[in-house]
């Protein structure tokens, strides 16, 4: 049972006493139990166990030498105890001491006083003891501990003294050797095995006694009493006391033998993979740089111990597969059309999604039989025909991957009662073979990258030339000689300047070339687009980016495009468009062009001046923005009218107190886009003048017509007088002209 802490029993049976004791114990922070018999006592203490009991030697019912020895005699645990005693009871008190009391105290006048510090000291004595016994304890603990950690450790364990003695020599190194610890400790390692110098392990404990910790050897252990030979590896570093003090070398021995043994084999099997397939490359490649699929499955066939070996490729989707080689059976295609109805090899197959959950952890996944592995590929009886025919057993898938990329596999069929050999080599086959695939993939990836580049550099009009980082050319297309006249020794030679001073000496201003050449090179990440105009008459456009790969900027490409012919039909397109512009200007009508919106597209600057507002404010707007809608809607009309019957229009269009004579056409302003174009001249002093002289004409009619009818009414009564002369008998006095 443990002790509470902090928790003191007090038996005492003078009353008064006890509520003092207890009043000045829990003033000094303990908590009390208080009891006044010896009965009361003991039975508390078979069921508790406290810190500390402060106990009154004379109780009404036993004394306490009594108490302590009927709880001895109970065989009930005997707390620590302080005995009080009356003056002159010093003898008891030593009596008391000898079965175990802590202390004594007098029952003075500074025994209330004096009992808080007894207590305090006596529970300080009390915790030391504890700590004391505590740790006591946990070093016999941890040395057994060590012991037992040292005796059935499955490594070796030995320690050196600084003499070199051999103090520790675990079972581990009993059973590895031969050789009893009895037989060994205190004996001189040099004296007891010399060869340990040899292989540099006595060196090693030399240097870890100074501190100094050396490299693991590795050695073959040859000991007479074992009868056989061991590799082993030895580990020593320095072994220090709690003051960090020197004071010996321990060293920690592991069996090799196993590790030696695979790594011997290991490398035995590399050897014969490196002559199988690193020393004969002809064995992957022929001589038209294809794959040879049928001679890697018969090497991994020899290597594995298959019967048979298949070469699976996988396309780039996981999904399907084909199978490309296979060894073990001659005749295999004509064999295949006989048993399974198909030419087996390069017939596509899709991936067995379940087999796929098999596999896809694991580089080589056992199956049973050919049933386990095909699954639901071949009727069931070809399969139990194909396995007993060739006597065949369980199947090994080995995956081909590069990046978790599954580019293939190799199934290895086995003879029944036979398994896979190699498996490490074998692993290792499947790698290298994964290896040489990505490889091969991103070479023909590669030349065929290279060859769309050069057929997209000799289909494009541009001569495109690439340099490095210093200037030197890397790549150029036909175009690029073509358009500088470069003769073949250039660039056969490629020296470094001489391309560049053939190019400058065909320029008008190479020493601007030149800056603007120096100017990228100290600016690799900048574009440039600028003219140079050639002796010849020739105008070239260069355009020049940096070529980057990754974040690094490795050169810079330049591509010249000859724009003579365009830069002229340009200069006569803009004095085309001059002449035109020079033109609709002139003239005092107004001229425009509007698209199929009728919203204005070309405007003259008569027409400007009309609306008064800037070409920029016209154009893309109509005449509702500018003309009072009754206005707008007679125009907009005719506008239509032009595209309706896509022939010339002709109107006069009155706005207020102006007359305008409008003629209106379809225009084609765009490709298969038509708008309206029309020229507007101002013609109201025309209409004025017209009128006026039409007037002008009436008047003049209104007279002619007056005199013209007095005339004849005088011609008539000319007639009638001289009718009446006649018929009087004289003579007509009128002549009348008819």
């Amino acid at each position: 049972m443990e002790a509470k802490p902090n928790r003191i029993l007090i038996v005492e049976d003078d009353a008064g006493i006890l509520e003092l004791l207890k009043e000045n114990i829990d003033y000094a922070g303990y908590k009390n139990v208080c009891v006044q018999k010896g009965s009361d006592a003991i039975e508390w203490l078979s069921v508790n166990t406290p810190f500390l009991v402060v106990l009154d030697y004379g109780l009404p019912d036993m004394n306490g030498k009594e108490l302590i020895n009927e709880l001895l005699n109970r065989k009930i645990q005997v707390p620590p105890f302080i005995v009080s005693t009356g003056q002159g009871d010093e003898h008891i008190a030593v009596e008391m001491m000898k079965l175990g009391a802590k202390d004594y105290i007098i029952k003075d006048s500074h025994f209330l006083e004096m009992i808080p510090l007894l207590i305090k000291h006596v529970c300080s004595e009390i915790e030391n003891e504890n700590k004391l016994k505590k740790n006591e304890q946990e070093l016999i603990d941890l040395n057994q501990f060590n012991r037992q950690i040292i005796d059935s450790a499955l490594e070796g364990i030995i320690v050196y003294d600084q003499y070199l003695n051999y103090i520790t020599w675990n079972p581990f190194m009993e059973r590895l050797t031969g050789t009893l610890a009895k037989d060994i400790i205190g004996k001189n390692a040099k004296n007891v095995f010399p060869f340990l110098k040899e292989v540099g392990v006595i060196e090693n404990v030399e240097n870890a006694l100074k501190g100094i910790i050396g490299s693991e050897v590795e050695f073959l252990l040859e000991i007479n009493t074992t009868g056989k030979p061991v590799w082993v590896s030895d580990a020593i570093s320095t072994l220090k006391n709690t003051s960090a003090e020197i004071i010996g070398a321990i060293s920690i021995v592991r069996d090799i033998t196993e590790r030696k043994q695979a790594e011997e084999a290991l490398q035995k099997n590399r050897d014969s993979l490196k002559e199988l397939l690193f020393e004969n490359s002809e064995l992957i490649l022929n001589d038209s740089n294809s794959i040879e699929y049928n001679k890697l499955a018969e090497i991994i066939r020899k290597i594995s111990g298959a019967k048979f070996a298949s070469f699976n490729i996988f396309e780039k989707n996981e999904v399907e597969y084909s199978t490309v080689g296979f060894a073990g059976l001659k005749d295999f295609n004509s064999l295949s059309k006989k048993y399974l109805g198909y030419d087996f090899l390069n017939k596509k197959w899709k991936f067995n999604g379940e087999r796929n959950n098999m596999t896809k952890d694991r580089t080589i996944t056992h199956f049973d039989n050919l049933y386990d592995y095909v699954g639901n590929l071949m009727p069931r009886p070809v399969y139990y025909l194909i396995s007993k025919t060739f006597n065949l057993g369980e199947v090994s898938v080995v995956r081909i991957t590069k990046n978790n990329v599954q580019k293939g596999d190799f199934t290895l069929i086995f003879k029944k009662g036979e398994t896979l050999q190699n498996p490490e080599i074998v692993e290792l086959f499947a790698t290298q073979v994964g290896l040489f695939l990505e490889r091969k993939n991103s070479e023909d990836e590669l030349k065929s990258s290279f060859s769309l580049l050069s057929a997209s550099l000799e289909s494009t009009a541009d001569g495109i030339l690439a340099v490095d980082v210093d200037g030197h050319p890397t790549i150029f297309n036909h175009r690029f000689t073509e358009m500088w006249n470069i003769p073949q020794k250039l660039l056969n030679n490629r020296e470094d300047g001489n391309i560049l001073n053939w190019v400058v000496s065909q320029i008008t201003d190479p020493d601007e070339f030149k800056s603007k050449v120096e100017n990228l090179k100290g600016n690799n990440k900048i574009t440039s687009i600028n003219l140079i105009e050639l002796k010849d008459g020739r105008i070239f456009e260069r355009y020049s980016i940096p070529q980057i790969i990754g974040d690094s900027v490795v050169g810079r490409v330049w591509s010249f495009r000859d724009i003579t012919e365009s830069r002229l039909a340009t200069e006569k397109l803009q004095v085309s468009e001059n002449r035109y512009r020079r033109f609709i200007n002139s003239t005092p009508d107004l001229v425009f062009i509007k698209d199929e919106e009728f919203n204005f597209i070309v405007v003259n600057e008569q027409l400007c001046k009309y609306y008064n507002r800037t070409k920029e404010e016209i154009l893309g707007k109509g005449v509702f923005d500018f003309m009072e809608e009754k206005y707008a809607k007679n125009c907009h009309m005719s506008d239509k009218e032009a595209l309706i019957v896509n022939d010339i229009v002709y109107r006069e269009e009155v706005q207020g107190d102006m007359v305008f004579e409008t003629v209106k056409f379809p225009v084609e302003y765009q490709k298969d886009k038509v708008g309206v174009g029309g020229f507007i001249r101002n013609i109201t002093d025309r209409k004025l003048a017209e009128q006026a002289l039409q007037n002008k004409m009436d008047e003049m009619t209104r007279f002619h017509r007056m005199i013209v009818g007095r005339e004849l009414v005088m011609v008539e009564l000319k007639k009638e007088i001289n009718e009446l002369l006649k018929k009087n008998g004289e003579e007509a006095k009128y002549k009348v002209v008819e």
